[in-house]
């Protein structure tokens, strides 16, 4: 999934456990039920990646998901969404970073959509800031 970050107020921070919220608070990303079930080798190499342009973000993207369909560990599908604004995350709510990104009620329910559509699947999440 690419998440357009760009030039949000506050900023997203650049953290190791980023997430996505709906318009009302919940949690969309990352899902707890799926998280004890995560494939090793996402673990290994990263569920979130952030980039400076969105076509650093895509290329990145394409580059994995394609070894990942060829070696049959995942399901080929992207979205992009355009994230709304920064938020605080639930694990560090005192903390003065804003690794969360909160996104429209239209977009939450793309994502839902498709987690209904492939379940049990992870997802790696591709974040495009300045």
């Amino acid at each position: 999934m690419l998440v357009n970050a760009i030039n949000l107020q506050p900023k997203l921070d650049t953290d190791a456990s980023p997430g996505l919220l709906t318009t009302d608070g919940r949690k969309l990303w990352p899902d707890q039920k799926l998280v004890k079930g995560i494939k090793t080798s996402l673990v290994e190499d990263g569920i979130a990646f952030f980039f400076g342009t969105l076509a650093e973000a895509e290329v990145n993207a394409a580059t994995i998901l394609q070894a990942a369909v060829s070696s049959k560990e995942f399901t080929a599908s992207t979205v992009t969404v355009k994230a709304l604004r920064a938020a605080k995350s639930d694990f560090t709510p005192q903390s003065p970073l804003n690794p969360f990104v909160v996104i429209s009620k239209l977009d939450a329910e793309r994502i839902s959509g498709l987690a209904s559509k492939f379940p049990n699947q992870s997802c790696r999440l591709y974040f495009v800031k300045k």
